[in-house]
């Protein structure tokens, strides 16, 4: 009934697939996830069953004792290890052996992640009922390593996947992972992998470039998302990573699939369908369609009487894909099961890993791999220019098989910039191919850019696909509706910054900058982003300079998140829907300087948020007119504020807050805060605060008991200028430019006083 909603099935031509093949019951799919419901109506019959666990013999999981004629009996009958793994096993909470209660080691979905993503690899298909899984019949076996959270350690993952190598899974389905690898986890992927296993994971959701694991391990096929539209998704809360360490795509957005009973994975009701059904979106969703499909493949290959090795359905995927539309390489392109059904034989087109996107290559470079096959007739070693080219200039071929080296390729001679190896084997009548990412670097360059395509290439992402570690880009006048990733140590210059505009579309970040070095980015309008116009994430020794940065619609107009050493400074940064600029987890040393950060709807700029940011400089910047404060700092440590005009900010010049001591204090000094409602906001102690002038504002300060006590107010000889001083203290007389009597902070502190306040404003 609710076919004519996957869209993704008839994306990927499954209807006409099916014409071919069904899935065969034989092959199995472990999913590795948070368990399975599978009470679930539309998935029951798809759930593998351990024979040796089924004591009732009747072919599907009885969770209740054996003298109730159960499948319960808290043995382990097939000698493999584990208690009553009817139907996969729990790694996550399962129990001890003994009669008193019911064990927990069945794999039970309290969550909805792996009952969503085993529907999408193989529901029950033609039952009448609910929807399409892209296998019919291949069984699910269900691991689960995650929690109801959906959390899970690396020791319970590993031990998922070897238990599904060691009780025959065909394939596992991982859609999780994180951005570090994990020697415990990879050994267990390769142990896998050497029991002929395919291993398929997700590519994760946070749109950079930084591999993912386990999805970026060698062995895995690395999956994106892509949309209705065949583009990688990027929409306005997440988007798709992607990177040369990419396979190929397959559909996850607004993907329909089952519901786990009672779950309701996003907590806010609106992807509920109904009792049984959901939708979801993400990585996590594109990993089981691929995963399905293999199994596809599997199953069509067992009937043709082929034992395909996991690279053999690898190179069928990746040869059987439909384009698809990025800036930026997600895989090969987006799979489709009818072509791949088509293409089944005993085939390897494989390329050995050549230096990835972030790195570059000169001169002479030997192209390794893979090319053999049954009926084996020629392979192809070719080039084209980009990420996705359309055009290829052959640099060898052979009628022979080979392993190693299959081709030397001279650089010397050609431009610099981003290019596709492609390699193609022929075999049994038909292609097949792998592909490699690299840049080519022979010498620093100066890459054009015109949105009219005259004086350079239209698209600034070209540029940057194309430019190599200190080359420079220079962007003319006009409007790029884009959105850059920068991963490599270039200058990126604007002719005018206020004519040179990158629009974000109202996609997530316009500008994102993630474990960059050395990255120089001046002279461009940068507006329109759903979150932040611009993003450092674990970025250092960025310079933005010169830049107009305003109309984030959700968040800020810069964020730094564990970014050190940058330099942020003669920008206008303004009406942002958040902040003006946030730094954020310890985002340390930066300089913020000369910039003009005004009209932002919360505060002009944000420092700090558990874990702190310290060690940075905020000086010499024009602060005005937010919705919020001037500057809120929480939690900081060692950093240092001064030379700053701060005025008519809605809440505070300054705002303190945080409550608890630093371990090294934050120096306010030198500031002019006129203005505001307060004139500096303290919740928190450990600061030390003087040479301020203090004019005009509604209150000139204000502290908060007992949350501020402990500031220290002057250098020890002078403090700062209060305009309302001579108000409050008549009868005060001048000593040597300080007031005789103690300007006391207003609020229920009385300790919390400037000791030496001054005469006139301080001048520096």
């Amino acid at each position: 009934p609710y076919f004519d909603r996957q869209w993704a099935l008839k994306k990927i031509e499954a209807s006409d697939a099916w014409n071919i093949e069904t899935g065969d019951p034989s092959v199995i799919i472990a999913v590795i996830d948070t368990g399975i419901d599978y009470t679930h109506p539309d998935i029951s019959d798809n759930v593998w069953i351990n024979n040796g666990e089924d004591i009732n013999h009747n072919g599907r999981f009885d969770n209740w004792p054996f003298w109730l004629n159960g499948d319960i009996d808290w043995r382990d009958n097939d000698g493999n290890g584990f208690v009553d793994d009817v139907i996969g096993f729990n790694f996550v909470s399962s129990s001890p052996t003994f009669i008193i209660t019911l064990p927990n080691n069945a794999p039970k979905d309290d969550n909805g992640h792996g009952t969503h993503c085993a529907g999408i690899a193989s529901a029950a298909t033609d039952n009448g009922i609910g929807i399409a899984g892209v296998s019919w019949n291949c069984k699910i076996m269900a691991v689960k390593g995650f929690d109801s959270t959906g959390k899970g350690v690396v020791a319970d993952l590993a031990e998922c996947i070897v238990y599904a190598a060691d009780n025959n899974a065909d394939i596992i389905s991982m859609s999780w992972g994180r951005y570090s690898s994990s020697q415990l986890e990879k050994d267990a992927l390769d142990y896998a992998y050497s029991k002929g296993v395919i291993l398929i994971a997700a590519a994760g959701n946070e749109d950079i470039w930084s591999k993912f694991y386990p999805a970026a391990y060698e062995n895995v096929i690395a999956v994106a998302a892509s949309d209705e539209s065949d583009c990688r998704v990027l929409l306005s809360n997440w988007g798709s990573n992607f990177g040369s360490w990419i396979d190929v795509a397959a559909p996850g957005t607004n993907i329909l699939s089952l519901r786990a009973k009672g779950t309701d994975m996003y907590g806010d009701g609106a992807h509920i369908v109904d009792k049984y059904y959901y939708i979801a979106s993400g990585s996590s969703m594109a990993c089981p369609h691929v995963a399905g499909l293999a199994a596809l493949i599997l199953s069509k290959a067992q009937r043709d009487g082929l034992n395909l090795k996991p690279i053999e359905v690898k190179t069928i995927l990746c040869s059987s894909t439909d384009e698809i539309t990025s800036t930026v390489y997600t895989g090969v392109g987006r799979i489709n099961a009818y072509k791949a059904l088509q293409k089944i034989t005993s085939v390897v087109a494989s390329l050995d890993p050549l230096p990835d996107e972030k790195e570059e290559v000169q001169g002479e470079i030997k192209i390794k791999g893979i090319a053999e096959g049954k009926n084996f007739q020629q392979y192809i070693v070719e080039y084209g220019k980009g990420i996705y080219p359309t055009k290829w200039t052959k640099i060898t071929e052979s009628d022979n098989p080979k392993k190693g080296v299959l081709a030397l390729w001279n650089t010397v001679n050609l431009n610099d910039g981003a290019y596709t190896i492609r390699l193609k084997v022929k075999a049994n009548g038909n292609s097949y191919e792998d592909r490699v990412i690299l840049v080519v670097d022979n010498k620093n360059n100066t890459f054009y850019v015109d949105v009219n395509g005259k004086k350079g290439c239209r698209c600034i992402q070209t540029a940057v696909n194309d430019a190599g570690n200190g080359d420079s880009i220079y962007v003319y006048k006009g409007t790029y509706y884009e959105n850059l990733y920068i991963y490599r140590s270039i200058n990126l210059s604007g002719e005018d910054r206020n004519n040179t505009i990158v629009d974000g579309n109202l996609k997530p970040h316009v500008v994102k900058i993630y474990e960059g070095s050395k990255v120089k980015l001046n002279g461009f309008k940068i507006v329109n982003s759903y979150y932040s116009n611009i993003w450092l994430g674990y970025s250092s020794l960025i310079t933005i300079s010169n830049n107009i940065i305003y109309s984030s619609k959700n968040s800020s107009g810069i964020l730094l998140g564990r970014s050190s050493n940058n330099n942020i400074s003669n920008n206008i940064i303004s009406n942002n829907a958040n902040n003006g600029i946030i730094l954020l987890d310890r985002s340390s040393n930066n300089i913020i300087s000369a910039n003009i950060i005004s009209n932002n709807a919360g505060n002009g700029i944000l420092l700090g948020i558990i874990p702190t940011s310290p060690y940075n400089i905020i000086s010499n910047n024009i602060i005005s007119s937010n919705g919020e404060s001037g500057i809120l700092l929480l939690y900081p440590s060692g950093n240092r504020i001064f030379g700053n005009t701060i005025f008519l900010n809605s809440h505070s010049g300054i705002h303190l807050e945080g409550g608890v001591s630093p371990r090294e204090p934050t120096e306010i000094f030198d500031n002019n805060i006129s203005h505001n409602y307060y004139g500096i906001y303290a919740k928190s102690p450990g600061y030390i605060i003087y040479h301020n002038n203090f004019v005009n504002n509604k209150e000139n300060a204000y502290a908060v008991w007992p949350l501020a006590m402990d500031n220290r107010w002057d250098d020890g000889s002078m403090g700062n200028y209060w305009s309302d001083y001579e108000e409050r203290y008549p009868n005060a007389k001048e000593n040597n430019g300080v007031w005789s009597i103690p300007y006391r902070i207003p609020g229920k502190i009385i300790r919390e006083r400037d000791r030496y306040p001054l005469v006139k404003p301080w001048k520096g």
